[in-house]
């Protein structure tokens, strides 16, 4: 099977929650390219599910090492704390994300999450509320190209 062909079967599998096959094709997809980070950190979303949090650690610090300057990569490793209930180091890796991207609206909603995990409210709602915004404007920004106008009740206030 092709890389692009693997890739594709790991992302699929991952989409239907068959995280062990998942992760056995994003691993036959890690050997024909071992430096590819992107790989590492699917690979990492699939072990993290099947609770191997160890191996999926180490392809999510092996991945942030090839590419430091990744935003995604970071926001990936900080869901893996989010799943070990380490909201604290979830919290380092969205800022790392954020430090990287600062329109990454997930990113902003996940680190809320995090704070709100650790009691930390009003931080909490602050990137929640960032994370609407930037959403927002996603999203207008979509309906802007495709012409779509929006109506005074969807117009925030």
């Amino acid at each position: 099977m092709e890389i692009d062909d693997l890739i594709a079967e790991g992302q699929r599998l991952l989409s239907q929650m068959k995280f062990e096959e998942a992760a056995a094709a994003f691993s036959d997809a890690v050997a024909a390219d071992p430096g590819n980070p992107l790989l590492l950190a699917s690979r990492g979303a699939a072990l993290i599910a099947l609770g191997r949090y160890d191996e999926a650690f180490a392809d999510f610090d092996r991945a942030v090492a090839l590419a430091p300057d990744n935003p995604r990569l970071y926001y990936r490793r900080g869901m893996g704390w989010m799943a070990r209930m380490d909201f604290a180091a979830a919290v380092a890796d969205f800022t790392k994300a954020i430090d990287l991207d600062h329109q990454y609206a997930v990113a902003f909603y996940s680190r809320g999450m995090a704070y709100d995990s650790l009691g930390r409210e009003e931080e909490s709602r602050e990137d929640l509320r960032r994370s609407w915004v930037l959403g927002q404007a996603r999203l207008q920004g979509e309906l802007d190209t495709y012409g779509i106008i929006r109506t005074e009740m969807d117009k925030p206030h």
